[in-house]
């Protein structure tokens, strides 16, 4: 069985994964936030199961796939710290925000940050190695050395970034429906993200 996180299939964290292979990272800081009423736009955001605890709701749960992301790089962590909370104005009554940290099996901390609240939609990153940094967004990955100040652009992406995501994902499911091969998220992983967010609620 297979699990449908499609930023495993988004050329820029594609990019990345490769380059952690290479320059492997012994810090990853992720920051996710969007306001919640602008999601989705013709939609009551207090109807939808982003807002509501029954529904299985939540800021944490809505951003799952930057867990997913950092099980396909690195593996399953050792050890998970962290909180939820409900601290802003929206009408729900779940998690808008959410801190927590994840200690990989080779010694690299992942942390993260996310809320509801941004009237820009943010998700961008920065992974520290031990021969400089990296820092992306959706755009682009720039990264810069130790011995250099000016940050040089590595990776842009295409302006159909997000439909070829969802078509790379689509012949991968048709590839697993063939012949079994698939780069998709498999059940194994995706129980593990749900231990994940268990673990901090």
């Amino acid at each position: 069985m297979k699990v449908a996180y499609c930023l495993r299939f988004l050329d820029i964290y594609e990019f990345l994964k490769n380059e952690f292979l290479l320059n492997v990272p012994f810090k990853i800081s992720f920051k996710r936030s969007f306001y919640l009423p602008k999601w989705h736009p013709n939609a009551d955001y207090r109807k939808e199961y982003v807002a509501r605890k029954d529904l299985g709701g939540g800021v944490l749960r809505t951003f799952s796939h930057e867990i997913d992301l950092v099980i396909n790089w690195f593996g399953n962590p050792t050890s998970v710290t962290g909180l939820t909370d409900k601290i802003g104005f929206l009408e729900m009554n779940t998690d808008d925000f959410a801190f927590f940290s994840l200690k990989m099996d080779n010694g690299l901390r992942v942390n993260y940050e996310m809320d509801l609240y941004s009237p820009q939609n943010i998700n961008q990153g920065e992974a520290f190695t031990a021969k400089g940094k990296y820092t992306w967004n959706m755009d682009q990955v720039t990264y810069c050395s130790y011995e250099e100040e000016q940050e040089e652009v590595l990776f842009k992406s295409d302006s159909n970034a997000l439909n070829n995501m969802y078509d790379k994902q689509l012949r991968d499911f048709i590839s697993f429906i063939n012949n079994y091969e698939s780069r998709a998220c498999s059940l194994e992983q995706a129980t593990k993200s749900i231990e994940i967010i268990e673990a901090i609620v």
